[in-house]
């Protein structure tokens, strides 16, 4: 996908969010759409904080 998501061989699906949760349910609505776009396995969703290094090679 990108710097901020990623799909391993075991069909693990890894988002990083470059946002904080702050109780808003950030984490679990983004993991939500990708699942449901992705059609994957909702089990298989994890997500991560992403680091700046991944920010700015997103944003560039």
């Amino acid at each position: 996908m990108n710097a901020l998501g990623s799909i391993k061989p075991d069909d693990t699906v890894y988002i990083r969010i470059a946002r904080s949760e702050m109780g808003q349910g950030t984490l679990t609505g983004l993991a939500q759409l990708v699942t449901e776009e992705l059609e994957c396995n909702w089990k298989k969703v994890k997500t991560q904080s992403a680091t700046p290094e991944q920010i700015v090679k997103y944003i560039n």
